[in-house]
């Protein structure tokens, strides 16, 4: 008998599992159709409203993927051969999905030639987005075809898996106070941001439950960009 209550224990607990899973899009970048354009405030992104918009003709020059590799945007038309330096640009939005410059929006040093910037992931108060810091693993990284945040027992909701390693450095862009927090490092932070609505108030949210609780968040409590 206690064999067979255990059985229906693991059950449910793998039930309400998949349940909460599914309430969330683990990639809400869709849900949001930004305008395409070059993004040089963080006010700029959430008025949705580009002060550098971009032509069709330039985006195939940008590229897509999670990770965006730039020296100098190319913006203008060819005639006129308007370019910025990546650095100054905060957000670059392509075909409607938003990508972050992490380090821009860290540092007031503006004098680097090179930036990357990371797909948002989680789109609304929080956006969240994967930083692999080692050069090496870019390739690998944009190759991912999917992310999975897997709420299963034994199994890091934290995980990013590429060919060349387990796990890359997960962050979110809190628009509530438009700071940027490691997931790992400040989820007692976040957890608090999400009990402000009384809806989880009394719920009991585990590290690997985050990201999902982050998105449920976003869910119930929209972000209305240009609003």
């Amino acid at each position: 008998m206690t064999t067979f209550r255990a059985l229906v224990f693991f059950w449910l607990f793998i039930t309400s599992a998949q349940l909460l899973q599914a309430q969330v899009n683990r990639d809400q970048s869709s849900l949001f159709n930004f305008k395409d354009g070059l993004y040089l405030s963080l006010e700029e992104f959430k008025a949705n409203n580009p002060s550098i918009p971009l032509n069709k003709d330039k985006l195939g020059n940008i590229g897509s993927g999670n990770v965006i590799r730039m020296k100098r945007i190319e913006y203008g038309p060819d005639e006129k051969n308007l370019s910025i330096p990546s650095s100054h640009v905060l957000f670059v939005c392509i075909n409607g999905t938003a990508f972050i410059n992490h380090r821009s929006m860290r540092t007031k040093n503006k004098h680097y030639s090179v930036s990357y910037f990371y797909k948002l992931h989680l789109v609304g108060y929080f956006c969240n987005y994967f930083l692999q810091t080692d050069r090496s693993l870019y390739k690998a990284i944009d190759k991912v075809e999917t992310f999975t945040h897997v709420f299963v027992p034994g199994m890091n909701v934290n995980v990013f898996e590429t060919s060349r390693g387990p796990q890359v450095p997960e962050y979110v862009l809190y628009l509530g106070n438009d700071r940027i927090y490691n997931v790992r490092k400040s989820s007692k932070e976040l957890k608090r941001f999400v009990k402000r609505d009384n809806h989880f108030a009394s719920t009991r949210i585990k590290n690997k439950e985050l990201i999902i609780y982050l998105g449920l968040y976003n869910k119930r409590n929209l972000f209305e960009f240009g609003g």
